[in-house]
């Protein structure tokens, strides 16, 4: 079967990358981000008053986070065809994990595990970093609008075991996912649409997706929220403990209650590491008056 043109270029690319030190994709990191920051003018301006609102900052303090944000997203593209040269033989030299405890003690639960995370350093690379220790991991991501990179994507994404859910798919294959204690992972900090759960979120309302709340509460999984940053050449990942969440007789309270602790976690690690979250993206794209089930 064809995969199209993107798939293959995406293959090539992977080869060519493969082939250099990390130190060179650093390297290389760096300059396309520099052309990135300079060429994507609209972009850049979305970040800025996005940020300067969100972390109450001037324009010209936005400007040294900035830059850092866009080398940070051209390395991620980097990184990502750099995956096939990571095994579970070298992955230690690029990726430090503390607070494995956490993750392995719920998991001993046999409930599964709802795993938040959000566009926050290589966020990719978590999954993926989970998936390779062993950890069964079940990622929930958007088809892209060219088929080739989605299937990259899927391939790259499944390589050591791990799975993926895109969105539009039953909610069932999740819930039967968390009954066979696996670990939900959810990139939580997106427009939630018409659906979502309007909560201020960085100095403004914003529609937040229900589901990591809705999939904790029905199937009685706990919530661990955990990041990957970068420190230096390497990448780090910390996972928390699981969230203290409300439940009651009042669900639809206590859905919003718990996003609003969940999305106030996310909400602190963006402040701790400003350079590393995707600043520019349409996190407040929904405006509250389409919504109408939190009025």
């Amino acid at each position: 079967m064809n995969k199209g043109w993107a798939y293959y270029a995406g293959k090539l690319s992977s080869k060519l990358l493969c082939l250099l030190p990390y130190s060179v994709l650093l390297w290389l990191g760096k300059v396309c981000g520099t052309i990135y920051y300079r060429l994507a003018i609209n972009l850049r301006e979305r970040a800025k008053q996005q940020m300067m609102r969100g972390l109450a900052i001037s324009e010209e303090e936005t400007e040294p986070i900035l830059k850092r944000m866009f080398y940070n997203l051209a390395l991620i593209g980097l990184e990502f065809f750099y995956l096939p040269k990571l095994t579970k033989e070298n992955i230690a030299a690029y990726v430090e994990l503390e607070g494995l405890y956490f993750l392995d003690q719920a998991l001993k639960e046999g409930h599964g595990v709802v795993l938040v995370t959000a566009h926050i350093g290589n966020w990719e690379l978590f999954g993926i970093t989970l998936a390779m220790l062993g950890y069964p991991v079940v990622g929930i991501g958007k088809q892209q609008p060219q088929a080739g990179l989605t299937a990259l994507l899927t391939e790259y994404r499944t390589r050591f075991g791990g799975e993926v859910y895109y969105k539009g798919m039953a909610i069932r294959h999740v819930m039967r996912a968390l009954r066979d204690n696996k670990i939900i992972y959810i990139v939580s900090d997106q427009d939630g649409g018409k659906e979502g759960v309007f909560i201020n979120f960085l100095n403004k309302p914003a529609s937040t997706p229900p589901g990591a709340a809705v999939f904790a509460r029905r199937c009685g999984a706990p919530v661990i929220p955990a990041f990957i940053h970068r420190s230096g050449n390497k990448h780090i990942i910390t996972i928390d403990a699981p969230l203290a969440l409300q439940e009651t007789d009042d669900a639809e309270a206590d859905i919003r209650t718990n996003l609003l602790t969940i999305t106030k976690r996310v909400e602190d690690q963006i402040k701790k590491y400003p350079s590393e979250w995707l600043w520019f993206q349409k996190r407040w794209n929904t405006p509250m008056e389409v919504v109408t089930n939190n009025e």
